[in-house]
């Protein structure tokens, strides 16, 4: 009998269908609608509550001290543009503009979801329902995806969700012919791109799939022209965008920050490449990553599979390849390896189709093998993701209390000067004016790394720089002032930074503590602090 009968196959999917509601109500256990990282969010979420409100992809600073981000860079004349491509803001501002600004926080929950259903299909298709409800179980016990379903809210999430949706159809494309199944393949497969444009080399896969499938007949012409016509939708709208954005059609907001030919290089391979490969066996692939090359070399010998064997090597290889090649190099955690998620995908994929080869048609070694690598993988895997979602909760449950605080002592449309990881979320709000710290750089004070508009960089960090610590911090209340106009002015720092601002402050200026939050030392040294900075009459 068959592994992979109806009866064996319905218990698996009760079992996986079991396991798997266990683990959303434990993973969303850890959910608060809120960001707290100084990762890429910001320069999604901001990107998205301006295309929700104003209709546009790109931000005009209003003052000298307006908070930018890391993520953001200039343009043409006072605009500033995200790095990143428009297609996850688009999702994220439709949430933003019917449900409000907590809603685009379930984005990467809810496509995660659709990821593991997406996986199950495939697998399906591949190796039977009961080997589909093994895949799905082993990215749920997978640290990194288990992060990112519920923390890292950047763009890898939305890559997976598209890619393995693309593939579903693609799949179908090469059983059914079927115009519409190449035509959903291309216009999926299309949206990678306009998510991160890293991603674009498994597109790579996509074409070799469809020319090495596409015959000589009318059918087979009117599938890849169907598959193009999608592909062209989104890949159209994105060069059109940064046509209008930055000039060209191939220019992206990357272009505005760095020089490609210094973002990946032979050396980083060099120096990139065994530590990648340990990240991904320490971070939850030390089963499925030798197993699925293995499988990708396996189908790629036969006859029979080549053609999926090339499909498979040409979405991990490339990939794996370029992100090895990255300027930004690897580390013990799992966010140095995010840029590998749609690779991991490839991976668990082609695992159960081998697992289902080594059972055979024996149900007791189906049974033995699947029992064996959910316990080996959750054993490595479930205590990681406890130890990240912990984290998780610890500095969402963080920034909702300066949220609440910030909410119910300073006004909507007050001047706010914060930190950076602090400002990245509250910006993204758009409730307050934020300023960036960069005046506290000084020999006698504390050092800020503060991410701002070019012209406050000279400012304060070039002309400033041979000025007294009272003189900076006169230059910037001036600032501060003109820009808040008759409205109010609060700070947001630790103890130490607000002492260097009481000792330096011009006079007639006072600040006067009006709320707190212990930290416990895992952000800062000691609290943060929220004050009024009332302005006095010596400043003009």
């Amino acid at each position: 009998m068959k592994i992979t009968n109806i009866r064996a196959g319905h218990i698996a999917v009760l079992s996986v269908s079991i396991f798997t509601a266990a683990y959303f109500i434990w993973v969303l256990s850890f959910y608060k609608p809120t960001y707290a990282t100084m990762g890429d969010e910001h320069g999604y979420f901001l990107q998205a509550r301006i295309i929700a409100e104003e209709g546009k992809t790109y931000r005009e600073p209003a003052s000298i001290l307006q908070y930018a981000g890391k993520d953001w860079v200039r343009g043409e004349g006072n605009r500033y543009y995200s790095i990143y491509p428009p297609g996850v803001p688009l999702l994220l501002a439709v949430l933003f503009k019917f449900f409000g600004p907590d809603a685009p926080m379930a984005l990467n929950p809810v496509l995660a979801a659709l990821v593991l259903v997406g996986v199950f299909f495939v697998c399906r298709s591949l190796a039977g329902a009961g080997w589909a409800a093994l895949a799905v179980v082993l990215l749920e016990v997978n640290p990194l995806f288990t992060r990112h379903f519920i923390y890292a809210l950047d763009a890898h999430i939305p890559v997976c969700f598209f890619l393995i949706w693309s593939v579903y159809f693609l799949f179908r494309w090469e059983r059914s012919r079927a115009y519409s199944h190449a035509f959903l393949a291309g216009l999926l497969a299309g949206c990678v791109p306009s998510l991160h444009y890293g991603d674009s080399v498994i597109l790579i896969a996509f074409a070799a799939f469809m020319a090495v499938n596409t015959g000589n007949d009318k059918v087979s012409r009117l599938s890849f022209f169907s598959a193009m016509g999608g592909f062209l939708i989104p890949a159209g709208a994105l060069m059109v965008y940064n046509l209008r954005s930055f000039g060209n059609a191939l220019s992206t907001g990357y272009s505005l920050q760095y020089e490609i030919a210094n973002i990946f290089s032979l050396s980083y391979l060099r120096d990139n490449a065994m530590a990648y490969l340990s990240s991904l066996l320490e971070n939850g692939g030390i089963f499925w990553f030798p197993m699925g090359m293995i499988g990708i070399l396996l189908f790629l010998s036969r006859k029979g599979t080549w053609k999926k064997g090339l499909f498979y090597f040409l979405a991990v290889g490339p990939l794996t390849l370029l992100y090895m090649s990255y300027f930004v190099p690897a580390g013990n955690d799992l966010m140095t390896i995010r840029y590998l998620l749609a690779a991991i995908l490839v991976y668990v994929v082609v695992t159960v189709q081998v697992l289902r080869e080594m059972a055979g048609t024996s149900r007791v070694r189906a049974l033995g093998l699947s029992v064996l690598v959910v316990l080996f993988t959750a054993l490595m895997g479930i205590p990681t993701s406890l130890y990240y979602l912990e984290k998780t909760e610890q500095a969402k449950g963080f920034i909702v209390k300066v949220r609440d605080m910030a909410r119910e002592k300073v006004p909507a449309g007050s001047v706010l000067v914060a930190d950076n990881m602090t400002s990245d979320y509250l910006d993204y709000l758009g409730e307050w004016k934020l300023a960036t710290t960069i005046v506290l750089e000084a020999k006698s004070g504390p050092k800020f790394i503060s991410y701002i508009n070019s012209a406050a960089v000279n400012k304060y960090q070039v002309v400033g720089k041979n000025l007294s610590a009272g003189e900076r911090v006169y230059l910037f209340s001036k600032d501060l002032w003109k820009w808040a106009g008759s409205g109010r002015v609060f700070i947001l720092v630790n103890e130490r930074e607000l002492k260097y601002f009481q000792d330096n402050l011009p006079r007639g200026d006072t600040i006067t503590e009006c709320g707190d939050i212990p930290l416990s030392g895992m952000l800062y040294e000691d609290h943060l602090s929220l004050a009024e900075w009332t302005r006095g009459k010596g400043i003009s």
